[in-house]
């Protein structure tokens, strides 16, 4: 019986790779990142919200409340840092790198809230508080003893950016209690500029 003879057939070539749209996709995840920072901030408006210094010298705002044996500046969000390791500028007044700041410690775990102070001019001095004027104020508005502990850090001069800490009770952390107080900076002799009072949540 004969046989079918022919040509042998060419392997099929194989399909091209697909391209992987990246960028749309990240675009997607970064509208939806803000819109869960939106939502968070209208779940607590307070909690990362500016607040003005008066007199136009600048704004301030709760950062983070951290708890530790040692006292040193937070650094921005997580998800923020890996953006920008990706090479995406995401803006933000907090440090990307340690800033090799450190308060040493008590002997034992502190709890800090940290806030960021943009000055309307950048200066030589950072802003400190005035401790005459400090208060702690739990959520009734009762007022209750201040444990201690403060200090400022330079985050961008150029931006007149720093931070700001102020110890606090670990119980109080999220509770409603605040931070009523005064902020100074020290400019050549004399006392320098004076903020107006302020409330911060921590």
């Amino acid at each position: 019986m004969a046989r079918k003879t022919g040509k042998p057939r060419k392997p099929k070539a194989a399909p091209p790779p697909r391209r992987v749209l990246r960028w749309p996709v990240l675009a997607i995840a970064l509208v939806v990142l803000g819109g869960l920072a939106a939502a968070a901030r209208l779940t607590w408006p307070d909690a990362h919200g500016w607040h003005s210094l008066g007199n136009g010298l600048g704004r301030i705002r709760w950062a983070e409340t951290v708890t530790g044996f040692a006292v040193e500046p937070p650094l921005a969000p997580q998800w923020v840092r890996d953006l920008r390791a990706r090479g995406l500028p995401w803006p933000t007044d907090q440090p990307i790198q340690p800033l090799g700041a450190g308060f040493g410690t008590g002997g034992g775990e502190q709890t800090a809230a940290w806030y960021v102070i943009q000055s309307a001019r950048p200066a030589n001095e950072l802003w400190a508080v005035d401790k005459q004027t400090l208060r702690l104020m739990d959520a009734t508005g009762k007022e209750v003893p201040w444990p201690g502990g403060s200090g400022a850090a330079l985050i961008d001069g150029e931006r007149g950016l720093q931070y700001l800490y102020l110890g606090v009770p670990r119980e109080l952390s999220g509770t409603g209690a605040r931070l009523r107080f005064r902020l100074v900076r020290f400019e050549g002799p004399g006392r320098g500029p004076v903020s107006e009072e302020l409330s911060l949540p921590f």
